[in-house]
């Protein structure tokens, strides 16, 4: 290997390319809560402090390939600049760990995320600040590099952990051994920073860079499926808690004001605050039809999406997003065609205004009112 240029170009290129991707692929996992786009649940910040963790690793890299081919530095500052940015890195690995489910109680433990970014800067800063001091004093790499080491081995080690305990609670046992495995890797590569003759001996040849390279992609996977549990996770929370929640629907005899929506439909789960939401004239008269049907025959009172409401599932699905509860509001039978509220007959509320409102609705209803007219008459 040349010694002007102590780090391969083709390794610095390969981290660029996956370490910007996999941050960018990250990036687009996070999704603030936004009320304005009726989006309230909003994605881990985990996954935006991981994504810049990630991205330092390309920025770095992208900053040691311009200083190699300038060739103005000697080695030693080369390694001391890639050095600076391995603290940043360790700091975004922490900020991102406190926001994990099953991170470590003390670090939940503090007040707020203020608390802890200070905490985590003063970590970092000491960490820097003893570097800084240590090769002032003309000690050689092996031994300014040892804070920063020593804070890289600390944190991958709560990472790890971190991964394992989440995989392994949510019931995936092959991927929390993977995960161990991915952190072996990158503890692994922290080798060579400890000194050249142990790197020689513990990573000969080209292993001293494609196992720092394979780790951090091993690394970015592995918080990629950290994601999809994740997710999972949340879609099962949000299934119990439906369960858990009933729904009530109440279709509004007033109109809404709106003339392109002039039907009003009502919506609450459980104990919150019912949500009103104005809906089309076709779509108010799916809604309904699909209503009438549930509280006449229960569960058997399925729809066929053609011969009865004259649609598609298209235009059910759009009444689902509308009503911003969703699909689950819902059922489908597969293969048959037909649909049905998933919402529980006895809380189905239809007030009889709505019949007012012009001829289809009437005879939408018409069962409804003769089922109520023989109920009556028999008692």
């Amino acid at each position: 290997m040349d010694p002007s240029h102590p780090i391969p170009v083709w390794y610095l290129q390969a981290q660029i390319i996956i370490c910007a991707f996999g941050s960018i692929s990250l990036l687009a996992l996070w999704r603030p809560s936004d009320r304005s786009k009726r989006r309230v649940v909003a994605t881990d910040q985990a996954f935006l402090w991981f994504a810049g963790a990630v991205a330092i690793w390309a920025v770095m890299s992208g900053v040691i390939l311009a200083l190699e081919r300038a060739g103005k530095f000697a080695d030693d500052q080369v390694f001391f600049v890639r050095l600076l940015g391995s603290p940043p890195n360790s700091a975004l690995f922490l900020f991102s760990i406190r926001h994990f489910d099953y991170a470590p109680e003390l670090f939940k433990s503090f007040r707020s995320d203020r608390v802890w970014l200070l905490v985590v800067a003063g970590v970092v800063a000491l960490d820097v600040a003893l570097m800084v001091l240590l090769r002032g004093l003309g000690l050689p790499r092996e031994i300014y590099g040892r804070p920063d080491v020593v804070l890289s081995f600390l944190t991958l080690l709560v990472v790890g952990w971190v991964f394992y305990r989440s995989f392994r609670a949510r019931g995936f046992r092959l991927l929390s051994l993977a995960a161990m495995g991915a952190i072996a890797l990158v503890i692994l590569a922290q080798v060579p920073e400890a000194g050249e003759q142990l790197s020689a001996k513990v990573l000969p040849g080209t292993w001293r860079w494609t196992v720092p390279l394979s780790s951090k992609a091993a690394l970015i996977a592995m918080f990629m499926a950290l994601a999809f549990t994740w997710a999972l996770d949340r879609a099962n929370k949000i299934a119990e808690e439906s369960d858990l929640r009933p729904v009530t629907l109440r279709f509004l005899g007033a109109p809404s004001g709106n003339p392109k929506r002039p039907h009003v439909v009502e919506l609450q789960v459980g104990d919150s605050p019912p949500s009103k939401r104005a809906l089309s004239d076709t779509r108010a008269k799916l809604l309904l039809a699909l209503a009438v049907a549930k509280k006449l025959k229960g569960d058997a009172g399925a729809l066929r999406v053609v011969e009865d409401l004259q649609t598609d599932a298209t235009g059910l699905r759009r009444i689902g997003e509308q009503l911003e509860y969703g699909w689950e509001l819902l059922h489908d039978m597969p293969d048959s065609g037909l649909y049905r509220l998933t919402v529980p007959a006895d809380r189905i509320i239809i007030e009889p205004t709505v019949a007012e409102k012009d001829g289809d609705f009437r005879r939408i209803m018409q069962p409804l009112i003769e089922e109520a007219r023989v109920a009556s008459s028999t008692n």
